[in-house]
Order: structure tokens, then sequence, then C-alpha cells
């Protein structure tokens, strides 16, 4: 779950309670564009096919000074994962 979170951002906390006791995992993201986050995105890992589905809610909002570069706005989000998977021939 963690790794899936370092794909849109910074992972920053995994729901394990709710992964373990579900289909599904839950796990928060800083992100700088939230609406970036994919509905769906398929991987293909060895012979295994896999369709993840996303559903983003939001979670906080922060605002950091960057100095030179401005303000930066950073979303962290909640993002429930759902893994499908299928073995190819």
């Amino acid at each position: 779950m963690w790794v899936l979170g370092t794909l849109f951002g910074v992972t920053q906390d995994v729901d394990m309670v709710t992964t373990r006791a579900s289909g599904f995992g839950k796990f928060a993201v800083a992100v700088l564009e939230p609406e970036a986050i994919p509905a769906k995105l398929d991987a293909i890992i060895g012979n295994r096919y896999f369709q993840l589905i996303f559903e983003v809610e939001p979670f906080f909002y922060q605002i950091l000074g960057c100095g030179a570069f401005g303000t930066l706005r950073i979303t962290a989000v909640k993002i429930m994962a759902m893994v499908q998977r299928r073995t190819l021939r």
C-alpha cells in the first residue's frame, strides 16, 4: 500500500485495519494535484494483470511557504484502492 501512495505523492499513512478487514486498501497521500489521480490504473507484473481502481476523498489541506518560489499548496487526500487480479495466458 505504501508503494501505491508514492505513485501520486508522498504517502503519509496507511490504514492497515481497513486494509486487512476488507477487499480494498486505504492510505493518505500528500499530493500537489489531487485531480490528476486517475480513477483506474492497469499494471502487469509477471503474468498477472492488475486493475487498480482509486477513489479519492479530501483529508486535510496545508499551505507551505517556499520563499523565492512563492506559496506552494499541498493537499493530503485519502485514497481507497481496490485491486482486481487476473492471470494472463
